[in-house]
C-alpha cells in the first residue's frame, strides 16, 4: 500500500480498508448553494470524505466489510447529512451508497478469513441441525414411552377394576353359602387341572373323620446290565 497513491481509511481495530461512496442529493436552496461557497460541491465532497474516515474509525474491519455493511452505510449517510446541515449548503441528501473493500495486497488473506468464517458458519449450522434432530428424536421417543406407559396403566387399571367387580359380584354368593360356592369354584378348576393328567387317584375320607396317612414308595430305575465284550 502506497499512501501517496492509494487512498485508505483506518478502522477501529487499526486495520486498513478502501472505501468509496456515491452520494445522491438535490439542491433545496439555490441561493445558499451558489453564493455561500466558492464551490459547494467541493465542500460537500470534503464532508463526504470526513464522514467516510469518521465512520471507518468507529467500525471494526469485519463489521465494515462483512458483518454490518448496512449499518456502516447508514452511519456515513447520517454523518454527511449533519455536516451538510451545519455548513448550510442548501441541499438535501437523498441517498448514499458505500462500498468497502480490503487492500489489494491483502486480498488472499481476507479471502482466507472469509473461507474460515464460512466454514465456521457451516460447522455451526450442521451442529445445530444435528442437535435439533437429536432433540426431535428424543422428544418423539419420550412421547412414545409416555404413551406406552399410559396405555399400560389404563389396561392394568381396567383389568384390576374388572377383577374387583367380578369378586364383588361373587361376594353375595359366597356369603349366602360358602361351602357350595367353594365347590362350584373348585370343580371347574379341578376339571381343567385333571384334563391332561395321565393317572388319577382319589383318597376318600375316613369314616371316623381322621386324616389318612399317605405313603409313596419310590424305587430307583433298575440298572440295565452292560453287554459282555467278545474276546
Amino acid at each position: 500500500l502506497n499512501p501517496a497513491i492509494d487512498g485508505y481509511a483506518i478502522t477501529a481495530d487499526r486495520n486498513i480498508i478502501h472505501t468509496r461512496a456515491t452520494l445522491y442529493y438535490h439542491i433545496e436552496n439555490p441561493v445558499d448553494y451558489v453564493f455561500n461557497f466558492a464551490s459547494a460541491s467541493n465542500t460537500l465532497l470534503n464532508a463526504l470524505n470526513n464522514s467516510l474516515l469518521y465512520t471507518a474509525a468507529h467500525f471494526k474491519v469485519d463489521d465494515a466489510l462483512y458483518n454490518n455493511v448496512g449499518g456502516y452505510q447508514d452511519e456515513v449517510l447520517e454523518r454527511v447529512s449533519d455536516l451538510a446541515a451545519q455548513e448550510k449548503l442548501g441541499i438535501v441528501i437523498d441517498n448514499c451508497q458505500v462500498q468497502n473493500i480490503p487492500p489489494r495486497q491483502l486480498t488472499d488473506i481476507f479471502a482466507q478469513v472469509i473461507q474460515s468464517r464460512e466454514n465456521l458458519n457451516k460447522t455451526i449450522t450442521e451442529a445445530k441441525t444435528t442437535a435439533n434432530t437429536i432433540v426431535i428424536n428424543a422428544s418423539a421417543q419420550a412421547a412414545r414411552v409416555v404413551n406406552e406407559a399410559q396405555s399400560a396403566e389404563t389396561n392394568y387399571l381396567t383389568t384390576i377394576n374388572a377383577e374387583a367387580k367380578r369378586f364383588s359380584d361373587l361376594l353375595p354368593q359366597y356369603q349366602a353359602n360358602s361351602a357350595l360356592f367353594a365347590q362350584q369354584v373348585l370343580l371347574p378348576a379341578m376339571a381343567d387341572t385333571l384334563t391332561n393328567v395321565g393317572g388319577k387317584w382319589f383318597l376318600p375320607e375316613r369314616a371316623d373323620g381322621k386324616p389318612r396317612e399317605l405313603r409313596l414308595q419310590l424305587n430307583r430305575e433298575p440298572i440295565t446290565p452292560k453287554a459282555a465284550k467278545n474276546d
